[in-house]
């Protein structure tokens, strides 16, 4: 029975991996506690996050391109993400010296097709983030 048990969290862990690793387009994002959420074109955002705990972010967005690559990971009950960058537009970043694995985008929603999640920023700015799975 424990080993039952066993089995069906470690699943449970893998199965919000696995519905993680994937290819996301951004389409919408809301700021605060906005009442409706804002459209964008697909082509502005997009993010993968791969098994290996690796990710890569491309953003277009007013004549300015950027290819962002680091590690993702969830906190201990996975209702979380954390990120840190690696890499800018094939630039190294300099590692931060404070080595808190920070989390903080919050899963609102996750699914087969969607990934929503809140970004909590500094100074109280709150953004809800929509994606939909191009893969």
């Amino acid at each position: 029975m424990l080993l039952s048990i066993m089995l069906l969290s470690m699943k449970s862990d893998n199965d919000k991996k696995d519905l993680v690793c994937h290819r996301w387009i951004l389409f919408a994002y809301k700021q605060n506690s906005a009442i409706s959420t804002i459209a964008i074109d697909k082509s502005q955002q997009e993010c993968f996050y791969k098994a290996d705990g690796t990710y890569q972010e491309v953003i277009h967005e007013h004549q300015l391109d950027l290819k962002i690559t680091g590690n993702w990971f969830f906190n201990s009950d996975q209702t979380k993400l954390g990120r840190v960058m690696s890499t800018m537009n094939g630039l190294t970043l300099p590692t931060d010296q404070d080595s808190t694995k920070r989390t903080d985008y919050v899963i609102l929603k996750l699914t087969n097709d969607t990934l929503i999640y809140e970004h909590e920023m500094v100074s109280n700015y709150k953004f809800d983030w929509y994606f939909v799975r191009k893969d």
